[in-house]
């Protein structure tokens, strides 16, 4: 595991990078995510490819570390659940509950709502905006696919940094 800071406004907080990730965010197309874990108990997702609303860098979704057992929930919540994210082709194992960041174009009045991440035995996870209802898969990149981002990021840089 890769150890990371990241500047607060008042404190310094140490982070522990999990993974990268890939997610198709509707209309924006695919994006990476960086998904960390802090010190105060938080799973951040922090866009390193960004799009018209919320750009690179920003925090797309803060998750508490703490979840929910499945098996806690009442089965016509996991039902619901379960109905819009058929295509991670598993089961949910744990719900976790969190926010996340929505935005006009160009970052225009951003604001936190209710959001939750739902977890998978498959390695994938997804993240609920409940107030939009719109879930969101993610999948870890794999090494190889590492590579060709970090190409295509590079490429983009040199016109510079997309929309930010």
């Amino acid at each position: 595991m890769v150890s990371l800071s990241l500047e607060g406004q008042q404190q310094r907080y140490p982070v522990q990078l999990i993974l990268l990730c890939a997610a198709f965010i509707g209309l924006h197309g695919p994006e990476i995510i960086v998904v960390t874990y802090n010190d105060k108990g938080k799973i951040e997702g922090r866009k390193i490819t960004g799009d018209i609303n919320v750009p690179c860098g920003k925090v797309s979704f803060s998750i508490d570390a703490n979840p929910v057992a499945s098996h806690l929930l009442p089965p016509e919540v996991l039902a619901v659940r379960q109905a819009s994210v058929q295509a991670a082709g598993d089961e949910i194992t744990h719900v976790h509950p969190g926010t996340g960041t929505v935005a006009e174009e160009h970052f225009g009045h951003p604001r936190s709502i209710m959001a939750e991440m739902l977890r998978f035995r498959n390695e994938k996870f997804a993240i609920v905006w409940l107030e939009l209802g719109t879930p969101i898969l993610f999948r870890p990149l794999k090494l190889p696919e590492y590579r060709e981002v970090g190409r295509k990021f590079l490429a983009s840089m040199a016109s510079g940094p997309p929309f930010s």
